[in-house]
């Protein structure tokens, strides 16, 4: 049965076939003979052309039947690759005598699939790349193997690390079968697993995770649970769920494989089944060894070496050898370790044929490396670490330690950023066992190339929770970095060293908050229609809408199953229109949607010139061995390394614990002021002391950049010195003396956005505020605050009934100053909807709030918890607070705790009174806090009803 496109061929053939018999008509008719205008073409001709037509039809259908013949003969698992080769090629003369296009790129891809597996890379691209080339020219957009021929190409492109490429490609394919009717549910599972899988070669642990999410929920709706066709894809989910260390839903997925395999009565033969429990097998070991369960890992090893040796698994046989030598590593059997690593190296080279250009390699070079390292034969490690990056960057030959290859090199990022960091520790193991500087500086390179790689890999990521993963796994990475840079200022002096390592610090500060304030601005300054901003806000918050309605279904406490499972569905569809539009449109405007997002090179100068005179930045790096201290002010930076003490995580925890709680009696008020007196100037002269007493010149504000633990701790509290005079005034600061008696304290989440406030001249004087007060029948005072601040300060007030989430909405860019004095809420779920902030007739998750435009200059949010959030590694605090900030107030204050109603009104009430007289926000915030415990009695002192208040952004109205 010949395609349309293979009888389209037979009719062209016809009509070059014929052009001499209707010239000759043409000439004839020109002579003035007897045929006329209506009957130009004579029976004869017609009967001609007829039979030429016929012979050419049974032609090519007994050369197309004889192709399809031979093709059958093919079989890549029983045949040899010399064997198969010689069939591909005589079908491939068959179908190209019979023009049938879409066969010779069937066989193409067919070739360059066993090339490849056969460890001819190179050769193996050409044929994917020409049966790429002839389905473009040849073959319609709704020909399945147009479709496989683009898929194809689209794996090569990941093989070759070129993964933007390769998405680009996944992309189309997937666009092209969701719009054709004649692709099948197993199709379009292929292309959403070989996006996982890409992601998953990428780093992008997320986005992997999601699409192999789908791939399974896609099977199980059109098969059913357990069905066979699952077991493939639930292995790539396993995979993806161990990475991101969900141990426990890993484990399910390979064993629900293996039930798969069972049920269905597939032990014996097919060999993607025996693969599936081969690599089901390997996945639990590796969860066993990142478990130390020893015992429960060699057994686990032993059946996948069994299906090793009975059924040839290619390519990743030699996996074995590597994960038992990185358990003989692991438990310091340094003997054993090279030798299976060695042996592992040896067996995936031999299957590459040779090939050096493959990142498993180079990633089994840097466990022997480290298994080198730990034997102290640092010069042969550092030399496995070059021949790792030769292997990652084949134009990159160098023996020489110092030498690092330029980042375009690197075919595969992720790999690229593993193998410098081992060879960084080598380097200053090197250093530590020589004391030859020249080491350290290598290593210093090193890292600042890392940090390259880092900026490169960041940017390839669009999923929020991938990118925080990222920022978490790279702390240990950064804090080593500036611990040499930190070493190397100390031996030479050079200041380029604090300029680096503070350039180490910034480079992991909130980066998924910069990226999409930049992405805002970005797409308000481009020509993108507004239809389609539209379009896409729409998907996003439909996409997280429904996830917010199914976290919530899931955790009722009665179960509707048929209502969770559409659920699931609607996400399911909505998540894959989201991602085709988002695709498309970084193809229409790259200018905003394909361009780095991220603050890549800080410079500390302008920095410096956007600080005051009288101001001080205190950027803050909390490592799991080490604090690091940076303090600039507009002439100078200063670097202190902290060797942080055992108990500064504890009593951080502890103090923070204190302040969130009022003391019942005078018994407890008694004894939480000593331990609060005791922590915090214990936390001031580790925290502060060290910056603080190296400034020359005369302070007045301090802008905190904090990190880790020193998130959401409110450093006005610290005490300075620990005097106590008047023992009847406890926490009054005429017996304690705070940080905040002497500077004017405010927060920001990373220098960069720092600067940017410094630089954005977007605030407006105007004083007017909008205040919001929600009728609820716990909330006594809620009303009359905002009242008495907009009777203080001049503007409106929205309040009662009335207080709903459309009226706020409708009045995002009205005024100056937008006051909630309503509930918040930390609820401690996902980080997309894991905080709110109620109105009259329903509340605003953290994930609305940033799809927000607002045109306020400032944002009071005086609600419980409004500061609170899970705190994520490198990214800051999630909170309503960074959630305002990313929507662009530039400047908000929230809560850090649940806060005492009437305390916190009348903090409120001072701060405007402040407010009204002065321009800078902080000096208004910190006076009222002051004032407040000047007028307070002993029991009302305590910082838990006046300290939760926190600043954050820009200080100037």
């Amino acid at each position: 049965m010949k395609s349309k496109h293979q009888q389209h061929t037979f009719v062209k053939n016809i009509f070059f076939i014929s052009i001499p018999f209707f010239l000759l008509l043409a000439t004839y008719n020109s002579r003035g003979d007897k045929y006329n205008d209506t009957d130009l073409t004579p029976k004869w001709v017609d009967q001609m052309v007829a039979s030429v037509t016929d012979k050419i039809s049974k032609r090519n259908e007994v050369y197309f039947q004889k192709g399809q013949q031979i093709f059958e003969k093919f079989d890549e698992v029983k045949l040899s690759f010399d064997e198969n080769m010689e069939i591909l090629d005589t079908a491939l003369f068959y179908f190209i005598e019979s023009n049938c296009y879409d066969m010779q790129v069937a066989v193409l891809g067919n070739k360059g699939a066993i090339s490849y597996y056969e460890g001819d890379f190179m050769r193996g691209e050409d044929f994917i790349e020409a049966a790429y080339t002839l389905a473009i020219k040849e073959l319609p957009p709704d020909n399945q193997y147009y479709l496989e021929a683009m898929h194809n190409r689209a794996i090569f492109h990941e093989l070759k690390g070129q993964y933007k490429k390769a998405e680009n490609l996944y992309f189309q394919v997937l666009s092209l079968e969701k719009e054709l009717e004649n692709t099948g549910p197993i199709s379009l599972a292929k292309t959403y697993n070989a996006l996982g899988g890409m992601y998953f070669e990428k780093g992008d642990y997320y986005n992997a995770l999601e699409y192999h999410k789908k791939t399974v929920l896609l099977i199980e709706r059109t098969f059913g649970v357990g069905d066979k066709e699952e077991i493939p894809f639930r292995v790539d989910l396993g995979n993806a769920l161990m990475t991101l260390t969900k141990y426990d839903e890993a484990k399910a997925s390979y064993f629900q494989a293996m039930n798969s395999i069972s049920c269905n009565n597939l032990i014996s033969d097919k060999k993607y089944i025996k693969q599936s429990e081969f690599y089901s097998l390997m996945g639990l070991a590796k969860i066993y060894l990142h478990e130390n369960k020893l015992d429960s890992f060699l057994l686990v090893t032993k059946d996948a070496m069994l299906i090793s040796e009975s059924f040839e698994i290619e390519f990743d046989a030699y996996s074995i050898d590597h994960l038992l030598g990185k358990m003989y590593l692991k438990t310091g059997q340094d003997k054993k370790s090279l030798h299976h690593l060695q042996e592992a190296y040896q067996a995936l080279e031999k299957e590459l044929g040779g090939i050096k250009k493959d990142p498993n390699l180079s990633l089994i070079l840097v466990d022997i490396a480290k298994a080198e390292s730990q034997r102290a034969l640092l010069d042969q490690s550092l030399k496995t670490y070059q021949n790792a990056l030769a292997g990652l960057c084949p134009e990159f030959q160098s023996d020489d330690y110092k030498d690092n290859p330029d980042i375009t090199m690197f075919f595969n990022v992720k790999t690229g950023i593993e193998v410098l960091n081992g060879k960084a520790e080598a380097l200053n193991l090197k250093y530590e066992k020589t004391n030859n500087i020249d080491y350290l500086k290598a290593a210093h390179h090193t890292y600042q190339r890392i940090n390259e790689l880092v900026s490169e890999l960041r940017n390839s990521f669009y999923d929020i929770n991938s990118q925080y993963q990222l920022a978490d796994n790279l702390t240990t990475v950064f804090e080593e970095a500036i611990g040499i840079s930190y070493d190397l200022y100390k031996i030479t002096g050079d200041p380029q060293y604090i300029k680096a390592a503070f350039k180490f610090s910034a480079s992991n500060k909130a980066c998924v908050m910069q990226s999409k304030i930049n992405f805002t601005k970005r797409l308000s300054a481009s020509q993108v229609p507004d239809r389609v901003v539209d379009r896409l806000e729409y998907f996003r918050h439909v996409k997280l809408n429904e996830e917010k309605t199914l976290y919530d279904m899931q955790r009722a406490d009665n179960l509707d199953v048929e209502k969770i499972e559409k659920s699931k569905e609607k996400i399911f569809d909505v998540s894959n229109n989201y991602d085709l539009f988002y695709d498309s449109l970084k193809t229409f405007y790259p200018e905003v949607f394909a361009q780095n997002l991220f603050q890549q090179d800080l410079s500390i100068e302008s920095l410096q010139t956007s600080i005051g005179n009288n101001e001080l930045l205190i950027e803050y790096f909390y490592g799991k061995d080490a604090l690091y201290i940076f303090s600039l002010d507009n002439d100078c930076i200063e670097f202190h390394e902290i060797s942080k003490p055992a108990e500064l995580d504890d009593k951080i925890v502890a103090l923070k614990e204190l302040l969130k709680n009022s003391a019942d009696t005078e018994d407890a008020f008694i004894k939480k002021f000593e331990t609060f007196r005791n922590h915090a100037h214990f936390l001031y002269n580790q925290l502060l002391s060290p910056a603080l007493d190296a400034v020359i010149k005369e302070i007045e504000k301090i802008k905190i950049i904090p990190d880790g633990e020193l998130n959401n701790l409110p450093f006005e509290v610290l005490i300075t010195n620990p005097k106590q005079e008047n023992p009847e005034y406890y926490f009054h600061t005429s017996n304690l003396s705070y940080l905040l008696e002497d500077y004017i304290i405010s927060y920001d989440y990373a220098s960069a956005l720092f600067l940017q406030n410094k630089t954005n001249t977007r605030l407006s004087n105007k004083k007017s505020v909008l205040g919001f007060a929600p009728k609820f029948p716990d909330l006594q005072l809620n009303i009359k605050e905002v009242d008495t601040i907009s009777a203080i300060l001049g503007g409106a007030v929205i309040t009662g009934e009335e207080a709903t989430k459309a009226a706020f909405l409708r009045n995002l860019n009205k005024y100056a100053i937008l006051h909630l004095s309503t509930h918040g809420a930390y609820n401690k779920g996902e980080e997309a909807y894991s905080t709110s902030i109620q109105f009259y007739d329903t509340e605003i998750y953290n994930y609305e709030i940033e799809q927000l435009k607002i045109g306020a200059d400032v944002v009071v949010l005086s609600a419980c918890e409004t500061s609170a959030g899970k705190n994520v590694n490198g990214e800051g605090v999630i909170s309503l607070s960074r959630s305002f900030s990313i929507a662009g107030c530039p400047t908000v204050i929230a809560n850090l705790w649940k806060v005492n109603e009437g305390a916190s009104a009348e903090v409120m009430k001072l701060f405007y009174t402040q407010l009204k007289s002065v321009t800078d926000i902080d000096v208004a915030l910190s006076n009222a806090k002051l004032k407040y415990i000047e007028q307070s009695g002993w029991s009302k002192s305590d910082p838990y009803y006046w300290a939760s208040f926190m600043l954050t952004g820009k200080t100037m109205l």
